[in-house]
């Protein structure tokens, strides 16, 4: 059976029949085998995955433009945070400013959050990039099914522009990035 979906990183996932233009640039094993095979997605990681509606439940989220219909209203942030639009955009040029607050100890605290639309699904990659503005670590947090929370990633000025990754097996509410 052959597949003819377009191919921006090849040697991803296994798909028989392959392009006899590019047979030349598959491994002999791979050429030999009964059906021939060759590596090929167009959705890559580290970050293919996050323009892609069916892999990235956040996307445009909190411009109200998500894919899933769901409402902008699903993003919130600390009092006074503006363009949170900005976040789930996946334009790297544009930010949402997150602006630290009081919290109940008296201490300076910023958040962002983000929920799934839908509710809880399963989550096995988290990705974040950004300018974090800050000598203060940011915690990346997820809010589980259960009403728990786990601490995913910390991040610092030191990931400024970097995507952190992590990887891992949660049902997923929503998402939070924390910094107190």
């Amino acid at each position: 059976m052959g597949h003819t979906r377009p191919s921006t990183c090849p040697n991803m996932h296994p798909w028989h029949t392959p392009d006899a233009t590019l047979l030349a640039y598959i491994s002999t094993a791979y050429r030999t085998s009964t059906p021939p095979m060759q590596w090929q997605s167009d959705a890559c990681f580290p970050g293919g995955y996050i323009s892609r509606p069916a892999m990235n439940p956040l996307l445009r989220l909190c411009e109200g433009a998500s894919p899933r219909g769901a409402p902008a209203t699903m993003c919130t942030a600390s009092t006074g945070s503006r363009d949170l639009s900005s976040a789930t955009d996946t334009n790297v040029y544009s930010s949402a400013a997150i602006v630290a607050v009081a919290g109940t100890n008296g201490q300076p605290i910023a958040w962002f959050e983000a929920a799934l639309p839908g509710g809880a699904q399963a989550v096995s990659r988290v990705s974040v990039k950004g300018w974090y503005g800050t000598t203060t670590p940011l915690s990346v947090v997820l809010l589980l099914q259960g009403g728990g929370r786990v601490q995913v990633a910390t991040v610092t000025a030191a990931e400024n522009y970097n995507w952190v990754h992590t990887l891992g097996s949660w049902q997923v509410r929503a998402g939070d990035m924390v910094q107190a």
